[in-house]
């Protein structure tokens, strides 16, 4: 895109905004999570309220994030963003059909998860998509890496109709 100040080039994610500052970046909306890495030049990244005018308030308190820097918000309720440095050529990774990931809800892993995967799966419980996950998803061997899931985390995966379901493993009682 070519730098104009008149017409800055501006990305939405949900409620948050990426502003290109002659720059390269990417932008992943996955779960109610947004992630923003920079892999050449600035941006500023901002948020607007749910239905306000794009172009009044989130733009006076912008973050800038510099190649090599990530910017995120776990969702719409979460106010502080997180910032950290990152190696670019890991968020890129998509490209080449590994999603990696770092720390990450499994909420969000799952939103992308069902972008590659002919049957979509769901998590009915908010413990479950709140675990945190680091590692790779091959996009072509989705179903492995979910079939590995139980043996990473404390849930079953279950066939419900069309979706596949993750749920907590089920109470023992004493």
């Amino acid at each position: 895109v070519a730098p104009n100040k008149e017409r800055p080039f501006v990305v939405a994610a949900g409620n948050v905004r990426v502003r290109a500052v002659g720059t390269a970046f990417n932008v992943r909306q996955s779960g109610g999570r947004a992630v923003i890495t920079v892999t050449k030049g600035k941006v500023d990244v901002y948020r607007v309220d749910p239905g306000a005018d794009d172009t009044a308030g989130g733009e006076a308190h912008p973050i800038r994030i510099a190649a090599g820097g990530q910017v995120s918000w776990d969702g719409p309720g979460a106010q502080d963003p997180v910032v950290a440095a990152v190696d670019p050529a890991v968020a890129l990774s998509w490209r080449e059909g590994r999603l990696a990931y770092d720390n990450e809800p499994l909420g969000s892993v799952i939103a992308d998860y069902n972008r590659y995967s002919r049957r979509q799966v769901v998590i009915d419980s908010e413990a479950v998509k709140g675990l945190r996950f680091s590692g790779t998803l091959l996009t072509g061997s989705t179903r492995e890496w979910l079939r590995a899931l139980p043996d990473e985390f404390p849930v079953q995966v279950r066939q419900r109709d069309d979706v596949d379901v993750i749920e907590p493993l089920p109470h023992k009682p004493s």
